[in-house]
């Protein structure tokens, strides 16, 4: 009786601590791979500031990573910082254009894209949340202004917004894979 009852004991611990673990794990792996969404920041740089970081693109991430991450109580240094190296977001434009071109108007301020895209224009930068690695709403910020990088803090990506779709309308996806396209 005894060794069956540590028996059942046992089974019953072993598959409540698996149970555990692998709500447990779930629980770490939606944290970190989540939705999938990422978060995109797209900053306005100044031409100046373009040419110079044109071909350093590692420097200026860094350089608005720290901006990112700067704490609350810095907040005179980093928007005098800011305002040196980044221009701000004419919102009364982009929201217009956004509106008139996709039919949408901001709920709380974002837009709420069919797709699963949301986007959000601030004066100091534009967050797009996608499903996607290059959403098709890039196209309207690369019209707003071809001196935009893209950054997405979380997954350590970055981009000149310009050179990037420069590369992917040079490129046709078919259905054998991917073919180089002359000057388009």
């Amino acid at each position: 009786m005894k060794k069956r009852f540590m028996e059942e004991f046992e089974n019953y611990y072993v598959k409540r601590t698996l149970f555990f673990l692998t709500n447990y794990l779930f629980f770490l792996w939606f944290n970190k791979i989540g939705d999938r969404m990422r978060t995109y920041y797209i900053f306005h740089i100044k031409r100046e500031c373009t040419t110079y970081y044109k071909e350093k693109p590692k420097d200026l991430y860094q350089l608005l990573h720290h901006l990112f991450l700067m704490p609350k109580h810095y907040g005179r240094y980093g928007i005098s910082f800011y305002d040196q190296v980044c221009n701000h977001f004419d919102q009364e434009i982009l929201n217009f254009y956004l509106s008139g071109k996709f039919q949408l108007q901001p709920q709380n301020g974002v837009f709420h894209f069919p797709e699963g895209n949301l986007v959000q224009i601030q004066l100091s930068c534009c967050i797009v949340r996608t499903n996607s690695n290059f959403p098709a709403i890039f196209r309207a910020f690369y019209y707003y202004s071809r001196d935009l990088f893209v950054c997405d803090f979380y997954n350590q990506d970055y981009f000149w917004l310009s050179k990037h779709y420069h590369e992917i309308r040079k490129t046709s996806y078919n259905k054998i894979g991917v073919e180089k396209i002359g000057n388009i």
